[in-house]
Order: structure tokens, then sequence, then C-alpha cells
């Protein structure tokens, strides 16, 4: 049995297809609106940001310009200390100062001429005599010879006979400095009464007096004006 209205020649009505394609067309053209708007909004917030990062780097401070910094001393630049070898005292040797020397070998000579070399060193010489015989020459010396000395200083020289016999300058008149000077100079143990001080009245012993080497002089000092009116 067959439909009456049926017709294998006939085609449906198409006007759903048209809506369809009308829905899809008018979606297309939505969406691109859509995307039109989105790419504007896109690009004015682009622009926006950029010139308001510009505006914010123009408008940030400055760095104000750093203070110049105090000179720090560099380790490099400290001085160095002195090497061991220099510092004072630690050297093997000892080196004489500009005003010290050796002392002068003199043993075997005879003491005055021992003596006489020292004295112009600007040395002070004290003559130790051995209390026996005539032999005038020199055993030892203290300081030993070598030793490092100084003008001021007192030699001691040893010598290996007995003292020998001196004659007693005359030294009344004198000034009581140059006077002992004079004594001592000559091998006497000058001493002063009351003291060194004016000039010379009298003598113990009398001049020309026969006596030995290191043997007291008393010379009797006065002052000035005493002296004057006793002669």
């Amino acid at each position: 049995m067959t439909d009456g209205w049926s017709d294998g020649s006939a085609e449906p009505p198409r006007r759903p297809r048209i809506w369809v394609l009308a829905g899809v067309a008018g979606a297309v053209v939505l969406l691109a609106a859509v995307g039109a708007t989105g790419g504007w909004l896109l690009a004015g917030s682009t622009g926006k940001d950029a010139s308001t990062g510009a505006a914010g780097r123009s408008a940030s401070p400055s760095p104000s310009p750093s203070l110049p910094r105090s000179p720090s001393r560099s380790p490099s630049s400290s001085p160095s200390p002195a090497p061991a070898s220099a510092a004072p005292g630690r050297s093997g040797s000892t080196k004489p100062g500009a005003a010290e020397f050796p002392l002068p070998d003199v043993t075997g000579d005879d003491f005055a001429d021992a003596r006489r070399r020292l004295r112009d060193l600007r040395l002070g010489v004290q003559v130790v005599f051995g209390g026996a015989g005539e032999d005038r020459s020199v055993n030892r010396t203290e300081p030993s010879p070598g030793a490092t000395v100084h003008p001021g200083i007192t030699v001691k020289l040893h010598v290996l006979g007995a003292p020998p016999g001196l004659e007693v300058p005359s030294l009344v008149g004198m000034g009581c400095a140059a006077a002992g000077r004079e004594a001592a100079d000559r091998g006497f143990d000058p001493r002063y009464e009351p003291e060194k001080a004016g000039t010379v009245a009298r003598q113990d012993p009398q001049p020309y007096a026969r006596a030995h080497w290191n043997d007291p002089v008393t010379l009797y000092c006065v002052p000035e004006t005493a002296a004057s009116s006793s002669y």
C-alpha cells in the first residue's frame, strides 16, 4: 500500500537550510566584530601602558650624585714593618757609634807613652803599678784591647814595675783648676782644700820636692782677692 501524496520526483521544501546558513553567517559576523573590538581595546591598553611607563620613567627622580668617598688606605699603602735585622739590638754584632771606637792595644808600651796616647783620644787614664822592679811596660789594660770605648771613660793601665820617682812642680799662684791639671799631667793626684776654686796659696809637698808617680799633691785654694793681698 502506498501513500497517495508521495512522489519520487517531488523535492522537499528547503527553507530550513537557508535559515541555518543565515545563522552561521550572523555568527561569523558577530565573532569578527568581537575580535575587532578586542583588538582595538588591546591596542589601546598597550599604548596607554607604554605611555604610562614612559611618563613614569620621565617623572621618576634621577639618582642624586654620590658624595666623594674618603680615600681609604689600602693594605698595600700601609707602611711595612721594618725587617727584624734593622731593629736595634737584634744584629749579631754591635757596631760602634759615631763617638765610639775600639781601644788601641798598648800592652808592652812604656806606660808614659801609652798614657799620652790614650789621653790624646780623650780617655781618662789610671796607672796601677805592680810594686816591684823598674819595668815601665804595660802588662794589661782594663778594658781589654779592642773593646768598644768612647771619650770620657777611664782606662786602667797595669804596669809591671814600681812607680818611678818624680819632682813636684811649683803650683803656687796658679788658678786651682789649672794647677790641678798641671799636677795630673805630671803624674800626681791633685787634691783641693777647701774647694776647687780661687788661687793656689800654698801646696804640699813643697815645690821641687821628690815624690813618686801617683803621689797626692794638696793645693790650698783661696779666693782671688785674698791671694792678691798676700803677695
